[in-house]
């Protein structure tokens, strides 16, 4: 990696799954001093949240959200650890969703 095969100069496209990235960081004034490491990513996709449609949610109204079961491990915000969580509105957001079929 140091012929700068692979280089890239700001945005990375995965190619594979999971990958491993290599990186040369080297100082700008002193191009012989530096260090070459590497990572791995893998890219997870993003679930589908299920929920029920409805015409009204107000304030202080309770919703259940369903992840899908295809994946082993399920980690809300609040700290729930299973595939769905029952959730408080707290704020009210106008949601347009459009249907191009």
């Amino acid at each position: 990696m140091e012929s700068n095969i692979n280089s890239a100069d700001a945005n990375v496209i995965n190619t594979e799954n999971p990958q491993i990235i290599f990186v040369r960081l080297e100082n700008i004034e002193f191009p012989d001093c530096y260090i070459i490491t590497s990572f791995q990513i893998v890219v997870i996709e993003q679930p589908v949240l299920l929920m029920e449609c409805h015409s009204f949610i107000c304030k202080d109204d309770t919703l259940e959200i369903i992840a899908d079961s295809r994946y082993e491990d399920y980690s809300w915000s609040a700290g729930e650890t299973i595939k769905s969580i029952v959730v408080v509105v707290v704020v009210v957001v106008v949601v347009v969703v459009v249907v191009v079929v």
